[in-house]
């Protein structure tokens, strides 16, 4: 008897313990969950905390040091921006991989710059996949105007759905589709474009996730091919990688990829660095020979400047002539 009143006393006890515990955190929480975002902050580089937001996917962080936001996934960094030379040196960098594209896939990361410079290289087709409506929302509002404005084009679209099952159902018809587009003007979601695509860029980065692991299996790959055009071109970016050597589990994963992609595609090529990009495609496509990517360097810079000159005649012939 005695026992089973020491065990009703213990069950009444905890209970009365989780009430007020709960009733602390009714009172307290919000405070307590800032000051906890606060003291998390501080470890990353003496950011200055800009924004956070708790979205269905994720926990999301703006920050800002000297000029650049600094956006950060779950803690992770995700993106920086403005960094106009690293952006249009990776435009760059994709367009010369293939022989002459015209419509582009950006699956993550693009909306920093890449899908910007994509844009303003030539007459670019350009869709953007986000999985989180809170990202892009978040770009959207911190984006300067210089990145903003290449986006209110019809030639750009961004949706909000998650990149595997877009890929899956990217040459479904439209009707069927379950995913929406995300305006950044009255005309932004105008003209998307469509399977097959002749590039497709995934910058998910490192496979260090359930989430993330989806975008690195061979079966992924098989689906990216079929909505490729013939000559059509996949770049794997993100991956951390070194300058000097690999080695360890960022050896053992880089491997794991280089020869997944080789069981789906001829040609692989690979840019080093600090974060790696693969390309593959079919022979002919991707190209590690100087003179190849030097040839398709004049012909994207002739593009370039065709595409400006003809914006510029378009704009010249619009305006009233002044007279004085």
């Amino acid at each position: 008897m005695a026992a089973q009143r020491g065990r009703w006393f213990a069950c009444s006890l905890s209970q009365g313990l989780a009430y007020l515990l709960a009733l602390c955190h009714l009172a307290v929480g919000g405070e307590l969950r800032r000051w906890s975002l606060r003291e998390r902050w501080r470890t990353f580089d003496e950011l200055q905390l800009v924004q956070s937001r708790e979205s269905r996917y994720q926990h999301l962080d703006l920050g800002y040091r000297d000029g650049l936001y600094v956006v950060r996934q779950d803690g992770l960094r995700a993106g920086i921006f403005p960094d106009e030379e690293a952006s249009r040196r990776a435009a760059a960098l994709l367009l010369t991989q293939h022989p002459l594209p015209v419509n582009i896939l950006v699956v993550g990361g693009g909306l920093g710059g890449l899908c910007q410079h994509l844009i303003q290289a030539g007459e670019f087709s350009v869709g953007y996949v986000e999985m989180d409506p809170e990202m892009i929302s978040l770009y959207r509002k911190h984006l300067p105007e210089a990145l903003l404005d290449p986006l209110r084009t019809e030639r750009f679209t961004a949706y909000a759905c998650d990149g595997r099952y877009f890929v899956q159902n990217a040459g479904v018809a439209p009707e069927r589709r379950a995913w929406r587009a995300v305006k950044f003007d009255a005309v932004s979601a105008g003209r998307a474009p469509r399977a097959p695509y002749d590039l497709v860029v995934i910058d998910i980065g490192d496979p260090t996730s359930a989430s993330a692991n989806r975008f690195y299996t061979r079966e992924f790959f098989l689906e990216v091919r079929r909505i490729l055009a013939p000559a059509g071109v996949v770049a794997v970016c993100g991956i951390t990688d070194s300058d000097d050597y690999l080695r360890g589990p960022v050896l053992s994963y880089t491997a794991c990829l280089y020869g997944m992609l080789r069981t789906v595609f001829p040609r692989i090529v690979v840019q080093p660095g600090t974060e790696c990009c693969l390309f593959a495609g079919p022979e002919g496509g991707p190209s590690g020979e100087p003179d190849v990517l030097a040839h398709r360097s004049v012909r994207e810079l002739m593009r370039c400047c065709l595409s400006h000159s003809a914006s510029a005649s378009k704009s010249f012939s619009q305006s009233p002539i002044s007279t004085f």
